[in-house]
């Protein structure tokens, strides 16, 4: 399901996306809105919790970004949910981060998820 932010302003399947979380924000590729917001998230620094409490280190992001490469790892899914989550939303210009580690991120993500769009296509025909 898609989002309407504004009548102008569709966030549909695959388009990056900024997500205002534990008193954060963080940056994705927009899956799907039903009962929770799904996405594809990216890592955006060295310091970003890893969700146990722990940070991510220069050596695993390194491990995760070639195991993206070479499509031995699918991209990290999230959700969020509760009161307010269609507020917490907004459509991200990813241009504005050309260059970086981000960047690089989205670019693999953006291919594997058309990848596997292209399969499933593929597989709903046969």
């Amino acid at each position: 399901m898609n989002i309407e932010i504004t009548p102008d302003i569709i966030i549909r399947y695959g388009d990056p996306i900024a997500i205002s979380y534990s008193n954060g924000i963080g940056a994705g590729l927009f899956i799907t809105h039903e009962r929770s917001i799904q996405y594809y998230c990216f890592m955006h620094s060295l310091h970003s919790p890893n969700g146990l409490g722990k940070y991510h280190n220069a050596a695993w992001i390194n491990t995760y970004m070639r195991e993206l490469s070479e499509r031995t790892r699918e991209p990290r899914k999230a959700y969020i949910y509760g009161d307010h989550v269609m507020s917490r939303v907004v459509p991200l210009d990813i241009e504005i981060y050309k260059g970086t580690e981000l960047y690089k991120e989205y670019e693999i993500t953006k291919e594997i998820i058309h990848e596997h769009q292209n399969y499933w296509a593929a597989n709903e025909i046969l």
